[in-house]
């Protein structure tokens, strides 16, 4: 059985101790998430090898570089569960309302991670609009697996 004490995303924690990297904090995250896919519907080797796969080797070679070499990321405080559902206008004063943040300070991109998915009203539109505002981190040219890493 997990055990733990965090803040909470819905009914999963969030685990938003700090991290020296953040290639450690997001390893972390996802590891328990992946664990606690098993624990709720049990061992699956297939699963299991993309998971090892994916956090050996996926993870440092799209996360890793944004802080070595010269690269570095500002941890900023995200929303982390920003989707159409959780965005609202105020009828009062015409100005944007967010809400259901699952928040934690991490990698700018990571914001858009649920953006990718089809389900949802936001898309690479707004993907572009968010980086006129926030530039994409070095090295660009990983950019769009960052984003497919973090949708999972």
């Amino acid at each position: 059985m997990l055990n733990f004490e965090s803040a909470f995303q819905g009914n999963i924690p969030n685990h938003n101790e700090w991290c020296d990297t953040w290639e450690e904090y997001f390893t972390r995250n996802l590891t328990f998430i992946i664990d606690l896919e098993r624990e709720v519907h049990g061992a699956d080797p297939e699963m299991d090898a993309l998971s090892s796969d994916v956090l050996k080797k996926v993870v440092p070679r799209l996360l890793r570089p944004l802080e070595t070499g010269g690269n570095k990321i500002e941890p900023v405080l995200l929303h982390a569960n920003l989707w159409h559902g959780n965005v609202s206008v105020d009828n009062k004063t015409d100005e944007p309302i967010i809400y259901d943040a699952g928040s934690f300070y991490g990698h700018n991109e990571f914001e858009a991670n649920p953006w990718r998915a089809a389900r949802y009203q936001f898309n690479r539109t707004h993907l572009r609009a968010y980086h006129k505002l926030v530039p994409v981190s070095k090295p660009a040219e990983d950019h769009d697996d960052r984003n497919a890493l973090y949708a999972l």
